[in-house]
């Protein structure tokens, strides 16, 4: 592979700058680029970050983020708290990762348990 400005991978240094963005959306939202992305592509809400598809409006960056959820879910947990932002099936809240994934099989159409269903919704209806 050609060198070009003393960088031997750009994929490589790619992924790591986009990684680098998302733990700025992560761990410091206070930032004027994380409150953007946040409002403007994650629809206010940092736990679509996990769930939300690319869209054609995104800049192509906004889109390679959400592309990347697959490589930084396991570096990233999620404090429950009082459970309303937190996604039962999709959220990273449980030891064991996520749920959907460790629970081989199952899905919200076996459980009845929908996609979109909170812990704070699941432990309001007894379940």
């Amino acid at each position: 592979m050609k060198e070009v400005w003393g960088l031997k991978n750009w994929v490589s240094w790619n992924t790591t700058s986009a990684i680098m963005l998302i733990w700025l959306l992560f761990f410091k939202q206070d930032s004027i680029w994380a409150t953007w992305y946040l409002t403007e592509v994650l629809d206010g809400d940092i736990n679509n970050f996990w769930v939300i598809n690319t869209k054609q409006k995104n800049s192509w960056l906004a889109n390679y983020l959400l592309l990347q959820c697959g490589t930084v879910f396991d570096w990233i947990k999620q404090v429950v708290g009082n459970g309303k932002t937190c996604y039962f099936w999709s959220s990273k809240w449980s030891p064991f990762g996520n749920i959907s994934k460790n629970l081989r099989g199952e899905s919200s159409h076996t459980t009845g348990i929908p996609a979109t269903t909170t812990l704070a919704e699941i432990w309001e209806s007894g379940n």
